[in-house]
């Protein structure tokens, strides 16, 4: 069995100082759930994201199959918070310098990295002890090196990755069902093609793709589905609506809608009849928010 160890380290990228046995610098919620005292210093692993005032021992997993659409998730128990483990690490800082600084998001989001890439060398069919440890970190502002804490916690999970089976119906082109909204073209293209793009998507060569929809002259030529994906699934599309926004933006510039993106809000709305109204608002420009630099939430 092959030994897998991931070391997450918990900090903020700010001080420098020694590490002393000294009081908390913030007072914690304290341990509420008698799961949490009874697994301090434990990294527990579960099926999906169980709540923690249902999550129970028998939820604990100590073996685990991973696949491409696994749902392992994690959870820590701590007997502290990160704030006081940093705060030993440099005791100089103050509560509102830590907290100002936020959280290092290669450290909150590292076990979902690993979990979307299985982990860089255990993506082969095989056996392997997974280890999770814990520990606070302070990195020093001109040094390349960080203070590294004690052990907070730690966990082990026996995983187990099974070769991957595509099926001849994952890489078949889909049929379009009725009642879409347009009508069905009849153009013809190169099934081959589609159907290397379903096997990619298929062994997660392409990750997490749910959706693939083509119309041509106003006519659905291609719709297909993945990851459990139909018509009615809802997307968080984030970015991808504001690169939109400013394409239609820019059509709307040149056939003279708008006259150009420095024109100010004051210019579309009588902001005085909205709540919480500032001068500084009427001043704000379409390329402000366009740019996401309007200075509102």
């Amino acid at each position: 069995m092959k030994q897998l160890t991931i070391l997450m380290l918990l900090g903020l990228i700010l001080g420098s100082g020694a590490f002393a046995q000294i009081p908390d610098l913030v007072q914690t919620d304290g341990i509420k759930y008698p799961i949490h005292q009874n697994n301090l210093g434990k990294s527990t692993f579960m099926e999906g994201n169980i709540p923690l005032d249902q999550y129970k021992e028998s939820d604990f997993l100590n073996t685990y199959e991973l696949s491409q659409v696994s749902n392992l998730n994690f959870r820590v128990f701590m007997d502290n918070s990160i704030t006081n483990y940093m705060h030993r690490l440099a005791p100089e800082l103050t509560e509102d310098a830590l907290n100002e600084q936020g959280g290092d998001y290669w450290s909150i989001y590292l076990f979902d990295r690993f979990k979307a890439k299985w982990g860089k060398n255990a993506r082969n069919e095989g056996r392997y002890q997974f280890r999770v440890e814990m520990r606070p970190y302070v990195k020093l502002p001109k040094n390349s090196e960080a203070l590294v804490g004690n052990l907070i916690a730690a966990g082990e999970l026996n995983l187990s990755i099974k070769p991957q089976k595509i099926t001849a119906a994952q890489i078949a082109v889909q049929p379009i069902a009725e009642n879409s909204g347009f009508e069905k073209s009849e153009a013809r293209y190169d099934e081959q093609k589609i159907k290397q793009l379903n096997k990619e998507i298929a062994r997660q060569g392409f990750k997490e793709i749910t959706s693939i929809v083509v119309l041509k002259d106003g006519k659905l030529l291609l719709e297909e589905y993945f990851n459990h994906a139909d018509r009615n699934t809802l997307h968080d599309t984030r970015s991808v609506g504001k690169s939109f926004t400013s394409l239609l933006m820019g059509m709307a510039i040149q056939d003279g809608y708008i006259k150009s993106e420095a024109q100010t809000l004051g210019a579309f709305y009588d902001l005085k009849k909205n709540a919480n109204y500032a001068p500084e608002k009427e001043q704000v420009q379409l390329k402000d928010l366009l740019t996401m630099s309007s200075a509102f939430k």
